[in-house]
């Protein structure tokens, strides 16, 4: 289930300057049925409804968010944990001309942000006295959101979704703290750091003062990021960067991650800077 356009930047404001999350009901989530093609850009406010057809007696489905989904792991991703169900006490879909395409979660139970959507396959067919369920177990008919980006690892993603979809405490460290691995990053989050000559992570205060607000689900660094200059040996060939919750080379969890592509490599002397507005972070 892709995530809305509205739901990243929240996330990513979030996650770099700590702005609060901006739900309409931070304790419910409300399921609805779109007779449209959805897309990340659409909202609460431009899905076409079944009422919106005349559909007797539809409604976007409440559902507690504590109790709405599955915990997020490793695997991250969710899944319903409650059963989502339509009754229909009228004809939803116009005599089969205007078949439903689309499943959606809102944060309100008219207009308000749409937060995820998929595309149903097959499309529905809702006549008079129709009930459609979303089964709410961890296989076929049920609604499973998962990670889209390869910039976070597992654990930050899991994270994210249990803070928004079960409730879960997700405290935004701060400061953050920049590191570079000599190899590539993958899901897992594991890194190789250069270790002396003068390596060290970098810190930077994690606010709005020195993190730009999401636009396009991206934002960038608004201060700057200085590691010190290699010493001795240097640090051989960097591949990546980090955003981590410890200062301490080989500690905490890596939030977020970067492969690069040139390469960079740190001899005696030099000195690796992000000056503000080199370093963007996007959702997709």
């Amino acid at each position: 289930m892709p995530a809305s356009n509205y739901i990243l930047n929240q996330i990513l404001n979030y996650t770099f300057g700590k702005t609060s999350f901006i739900v309409a009901n931070p304790h419910y989530f409300y399921f609805g049925l779109s007779l449209s093609l959805l897309t990340s850009a659409d909202t609460g406010d431009t899905v076409v409804e079944p009422s919106g057809l005349g559909g007797s007696g539809y409604a976007r489905t409440q559902i507690l968010t504590s109790s709405a989904f599955s915990t997020s792991s490793a695997g991250s991703s969710v899944h319903n944990a409650t059963p989502v169900i339509f009754t229909s006490t009228g004809d939803w879909t116009a005599a089969g001309t205007t078949p439903i395409l689309s499943l959606f979660i809102a944060d309100a139970s008219t207009s308000g942000n749409m937060l995820w959507y998929t595309t149903l396959s097959p499309s529905l067919i809702v006549p008079n006295n129709t009930t459609i369920t979303f089964s709410g177990s961890a296989g076929s008919g049920d609604i499973v959101i998962s990670n889209t980006s390869s910039s976070e690892p597992n654990t930050t993603i899991s994270n994210i979704l249990n803070c928004w979809l079960n409730d879960a405490t997700y405290t935004i460290p701060d400061p953050l703290y920049f590191g570079l691995s000599t190899t590539t990053i993958g899901a897992t989050g594991t890194v190789t750091e250069p270790s002396g000559n003068a390596y060290a992570r970098v810190s930077l205060d994690n606010d709005k003062s020195h993190w730009s607000t999401a636009t396009a689900e991206t934002l960038h660094n608004t201060g700057h990021v200085y590691f010190a200059a290699a010493t001795g040996t240097g640090w051989g060939t960097v591949k990546a960067l980090f955003i981590a919750t410890s200062g301490t080379t080989g500690a905490g969890t890596v939030l977020w991650y970067a492969n690069l592509n040139p390469t960079l490599i740190i001899q005696n002397g030099t000195q690796v800077k992000y000056e503000a507005s080199t370093m963007t972070i996007s959702m997709s």
